[in-house]
């Protein structure tokens, strides 16, 4: 048989022998004893299996810096497809086997051991010498082998010194004293190899579990028995009453309200906004029980035709804008059926059953609730200014001398689990000293939980992209309100006030997440270093530049890490959430895959409502990415099973997505976001970076100039007229 022609067939059975095991069964005819300078090499690194690991990787580097990696990656993605199409009998796999043929003679050729070792398929594994001995045996890659031992180039010199380096000279020893293992030797099948994509870093913790613990949702409701609710005096922080015990003011029942009488004659409503998006309403003297709030009225039919809808989130779309009206779960009802209320319950009346009174409440309804970015980007915003608008309480320093709780409309109890523990832990007793509570909370069976005074609604301004612009009805927060928010989460986490960014000496910060949990920098270690480079050379001398992770740190600890940030680049994510934790003047550069180049718009519009704090956003173009096959495969199988072949090849190989239409799945949500957003990792391109840096140092310079001017103008900001709130219905 030819050499030309048996170099296919034995790529060909080498790659299938991954899956299907050896390949005698497949060869008839037997292939001719290796050359001695490979053998040598291929039992060295049988027996040596760990240290040719260390080795194999400490190459790949030195072919990355002697700018060989393309040839690397051009091996590995045609040895990729040709197992691909061999494994499915695909009638293309000669013409795919040829093209892999040729790569690995182009590998060989250039005398690095990394090419030599991708040629083999074994770039991050020494447990695969079955496949590489066989491409000895076809000639493949002892040419490739023995130039890389015996090279007297720069590249072999560096490779010399790695070896020394790293004491390798009983691995060298080792392949000096071996001989040449029979030709007929059998020899174990070698296991099947992650794919390129998938080093063992990219699969060290996956970033969705591919089989989640199932939730038990009854065991979350916490449901009271009504023996345990009638022998407790305290529920989270708040006095319960039992029978006939009474604060100072006793807990009469009242009739509810919405309106209150003014100062002189007549009655001066408490629902501002005329829309429904823009409505806060405030009520008097609900009564919650059993889940649903109680609106005590005298005339039921009266009262609810004068009780307007109010939204209790931002969001502009349904099901959030209609599933969320307060009024769906406010209940009206006269004294005597709250009565009948309470003795179906277990023949109870007001004076016997135990009660709860609650001074001031918000309701609040939380979208993406189990997302850091949106709880800090969006939804403190808009608690914020609900409660600095319409509450008067606009400091952190209220805090504790006021008796508010927050109040969930959610239902699911699932949102008190599933938010981030960085986040429920401390966003929220940046808010009120008591733990966030669902109206449907079990623990609050057979109490009556009075609330004094309870606010609810948005209201026109709000901060969250898209849904805070004119085109859904609603505007942008107000200087005053974004300042006030900022100062809010400073003085609660501790934090110092009004920073400054250091134009003179800026701290440039790369933050930077595991490469196993995706959208990480692959070549961060590189691009720090070339930039190190350039800051010698004196293009910004006096900067320092910083790596920082998040994974696993409280807010206060990365909300400290942003404050002494001057230049952030981090790739687009939950993360966008600290940046208004920045010191004024300061720059934050957006990074986004490719395929997401639309991503941009949510930092830029969220820089332009904080334009109050004076930090300056400036996006990359999108960047190159590394898609997670094995992340993907485990996490969205079903997926990726309706691709067909030349789908799957168009997306990890061109990293095209399927055309609309021809799956039954939404390709932008899964294919764009799911896949090369979050199941990624994307390498930086210097050539976009460096001018970005050097953009946001001289922005730094230029802007310090006009800090002080910028800061001290204050537009016109509607909140300090509050005896005319309704006027910001006309923002």
């Amino acid at each position: 048989m030819a050499p030309r022609l048996l170099a296919p067939l034995v790529l060909c059975c080498v790659l299938i022998s991954f899956r299907l095991g050896s390949c005698q069964d497949i060869l008839a005819t037997p292939l001719a004893p290796p050359p001695p300078a490979a053998a040598t090499l291929l039992e060295a690194a049988a027996t040596h299996t760990a240290a040719t690991t260390a080795a194999a990787a400490e190459h790949l580097e030195v072919a990355k810096r002697q700018e060989s990696v393309a040839t690397a990656a051009a091996v590995a993605t045609a040895v990729v497809a040709a197992e691909t199409a061999a494994a499915d009998n695909d009638a293309s796999a000669a013409a795919l086997l040829e093209t892999a043929q040729n790569a690995a003679h182009t590998a060989a050729g250039t005398g690095l051991a990394a090419g030599a070792a991708a040629a083999g398929g074994a770039i991050t594994t020494g447990a695969v010498t079955g496949g590489a001995q066989t491409l000895a045996n076809a000639g493949l890659g002892s040419g490739g082998l023995q130039q890389a031992a015996g090279h007297q180039s720069e590249a072999g010199q560096a490779l010399a010194e790695l070896a020394a380096a790293n004491q390798a000279s009983s691995i060298l020893a080792a392949i000096a004293a071996a001989s040449p293992p029979p030709p007929d030797a059998q020899r174990t099948p070698a296991p099947r190899l992650p794919r390129f994509y998938d080093k063992p870093l990219y699969t060290d913790k996956l970033r969705y579990d591919p089989n989640p613990p199932k939730v038990d949702r009854k065991a979350l409701e916490h449901k009271l028995t009504r023996e345990q609710a009638y022998n407790r005096t305290e529920f989270m922080g708040h006095r319960i009453y039992q029978g006939a015990e009474e604060p100072e003011e006793p807990l009469q029942l009242k009739y509810s309200s919405h309106e209150v009488l003014a100062e002189g004659s007549g009655v001066g409503r408490e629902c501002i906004g005329v829309v429904y998006e823009h409505r806060v309403c405030t009520f008097y003297d609900l009564v919650l029980w059993a889940g649903r709030m109680h609106y005590i009225s005298p005339d039921p039919e009266a009262a609810r035709a004068s009780i307007p809808d109010v939204q209790l989130t931002y969001i502009a779309s349904d099901p959030f804008r209609l599933g969320t009206n307060l009024t769906s779960r406010l209940l009206v009802t006269s004294p005597d059926n709250l009565t009948a209320l309470l003795a179906a319950d277990g023949g109870d009346e007001w004076g016997t059953v135990p009660k709860m009174e609650v001074e001031q409440s918000l309701l609040i309804n939380l979208a993406y609730w189990n997302n850091y970015g949106h709880l800090l980007g969006e939804l403190g915003p808009v608690v914020h200014n609900t409660m600095c608008t319409y509450m008067g309480l606009c400091t952190h320093q209220q805090v504790a001398g006021t008796d508010l709780q927050l109040w969930l409309y959610n239902e699911l109890p699932t949102v008190e689990t599933t938010m981030p523990a960085a986040a429920q832990q401390e966003l929220w007793p940046c808010f009120s000293r008591y733990p966030l509570l669902r109206l449907l909370d079990g623990r609050l069976n057979h109490t009556a939980v009075v609330l004094r005074r309870a606010v609810a609604g948005v209201g026109s301004t709000c901060r969250a992209f898209p849904w805070c612009r004119p085109r859904y009805n609603r505007m942008p927060p107000l200087p005053g309100i974004v300042r006030g928010w900022k100062e809010r989460m400073h003085r609660c986490l501790g934090l110092p006030l009004d920073l400054v960014s250091n134009h003179t000496h800026p701290r440039i910060v790369f933050i930077n997440r595991p490469l196993g949990h995706g959208r990480a920098f692959i070549n961060m270690e590189e691009t720090v270093q070339r930039l190190q480079v350039s800051r010698v050379a004196r293009d910004f001398p006096t900067a320092s530049i910083v790596v920082e992770t998040l994974e696993d740190e409280s807010l206060r600890s990365q909300a400290a890490k942003y404050a002494a940030s001057d230049i952030v680049v981090q790739m687009h994510g939950a993360a966008l959430g600290n940046v208004f934790f920045m010191p004024r003047g300061a720059v934050y550069v957006d990074v986004v895959p490719e395929l997401n180049e639309d991503k941009h718009a949510w930092a830029y519009f969220m820089l332009k409502d904080y334009a109050a704090l004076g930090i300056n956003p400036i996006a990359l173009p999108p960047q190159r990415v590394e898609l997670m096959e094995y992340t993907i495969n485990k996490t969205m199988r079903g997926h990726l099973n309706t691709l067909t072949k030349t789908q799957r090849r168009a997306l990890f190989e061109d990293h095209r997505c399927p055309e609309p239409g021809t799956v039954f799945w939404d390709v932008y949500s899964i294919c764009v976001i799911e896949w090369f957003m979050k199941r990624s990792n994307c390498y930086l391109d210097y050539a976009d970076l460096k001018p970005a840096i050097d953009q946001a140092v001289n922005h730094m310079q230029l802007w310090r100039h006009k800090l002080d001017s910028a800061y001290t103008i204050n537009a016109y900001d509607l909140t300090d007229l509050q005896p005319d709130r309704d006027l910001l219905d006309l923002i």
